[in-house]
């Protein structure tokens, strides 16, 4: 994989006014949580932001739920959404509300390429926390399916239902969605 790093965000840095950032084709593999935050935290007027979503990475990606918790709250005008994070490092819920209280209800969308998952509901219970309004969760293109695409395309489909389920709730008890 021909992987962005930090150093090669450096010089978008400087430009704090982006609105839109675009490199689904391009690998992010390199960044971690805390790259990925230097680098949204110098955009906060970004509203659309699609990273590493078009294709399968033979390196695993390093970016965790707490990197799009970052993003969520260095960008709080966002409304586009495309990230490839590991989602098997989603931690199992507790009584401690997900993203530590961000949440970001401009979002309907995510693209999550070919994020790794394992545990839908534990997904789904964390990202229904941070986007409340979310009611589409995007994979990888079909033409660039790999033999796990499968079994990997169940599993978001399944975090989808149970974040479904969860807004249903919510409406039904009046909360704020």
């Amino acid at each position: 994989d021909n992987a962005f790093s930090l150093h090669t965000f450096a010089p978008l840095t400087h430009f704090s006014g982006l609105k839109s950032v675009s490199l689904s084709t391009f690998c992010i593999s390199l960044l971690d949580d805390d790259a990925l935050g230097s680098i949204v935290k110098s955009w906060p007027r970004l509203e659309y932001l699609d990273l590493g979503t078009d294709n399968f990475w033979k390196t695993p990606p390093k970016i965790t739920f707490r990197g799009l918790v970052t993003v969520l709250s260095s960008c709080p005008h966002l409304s586009g959404l495309g990230l490839v994070f590991d989602a098997k490092k989603v931690a199992p819920p507790t009584a401690e509300k997900p993203g530590g209280g961000v949440c970001n209800t401009n979002i309907t969308s995510l693209w999550v390429g070919c994020s790794p998952i394992e545990q839908p509901l534990q997904v789904a219970v964390a990202l229904s926390a941070v986007l409340p309004c979310l009611d589409m969760i995007e994979v990888e293109s079909p033409e660039h399916r790999r033999l796990d695409a499968v079994a990997r395309q169940t599993k978001w489909e399944e975090v989808l239902k149970y974040i479904n389920v969860h807004t249903l709730i919510r409406r039904q008890e009046g909360l704020r969605v």
